[in-house]
């Protein structure tokens, strides 16, 4: 996994290594067209994010996250982007329903693991000319890739004549594989220590049908070309 993500970076800076040169916006700002950037985060999300069960109790948990991103600018201020976040590993559980006997259902736990990729296509504002610092705003979307395990637990839980029973039942073991898009939100600076090498701290936010389900600080070293 690492050995492709640098062959990843090495490729976004070949890729970009021609176009080095600096281009006029029609107000006559100096730009340069390609930046790229690898940087590293701490997220915090809702479970339910990454979990396939029926109800995930509203956990939130955190993880480090480590990324590369490589962007087009458009002229002084717009640029789009694509980026690539490394897999982070999440574990969950839940609960399924379960036929014991005809008429009968009960509640059998799960647990599982997820490891999830994301890729990240942004547009991005960013404010100001010919200053060490700029700050920006961002908003896309997230793709996630997500490798799901679970594990079904041996016994579930039925009420019989008004009596909870035990029943044992067969341990059953899935493995799949989800695509799950979600918009974001972002601000952030790009501040230079030179004329085209800077450090860019971010703070995200990613939403879905029922509001914010994650947030995230991010701190990225990159180049101008």
């Amino acid at each position: 996994m690492r050995t492709g993500y640098l062959g990843l970076v090495l490729a976004l800076v070949l890729t970009a290594a021609p176009v080095s040169a600096q281009q006029m916006d029609k107000r006559g700002v100096p730009y340069r067209q390609w930046d790229v950037d690898g940087g590293f985060g701490f997220v915090v999300g809702d479970r339910d994010e990454v979990a396939a069960a029926d109800e995930n109790y509203d956990e939130w948990g955190g993880s480090w996250i480590g990324d590369v991103a490589v962007g087009r600018y458009w002229d002084s201020h717009l640029k789009t982007s694509v980026g690539v976040n490394a897999g982070t590993s999440t574990s969950w559980y839940g609960y399924e329903t379960v036929t014991v006997s005809p008429g009968q259902q009960g509640t059998a736990y799960l647990f599982g693991d997820t490891r999830k990729t994301e890729v990240t296509l942004a547009g991005t504002w960013q404010f100001l000319d010919n200053t060490f610092t700029h700050p920006y705003v961002s908003a896309g979307a997230r793709i996630g890739f997500l490798d799901l395990q679970s594990q079904r637990s041996s016994y579930v839980q039925a009420q019989v004549n008004g009596v909870w029973r035990s029943f044992t039942i067969p341990v059953v073991e899935r493995s799949w594989r989800e695509v799950r898009t979600r918009p974001f939100v972002a601000i952030g600076s790009k501040a230079y220590f030179n004329e085209r090498l800077f450090v860019r701290p971010e703070l995200a936010l990613m939403f879905n049908q029922s509001g914010l389900r994650q947030w995230g600080l991010r701190l990225g070293f990159g180049v101008d070309f």
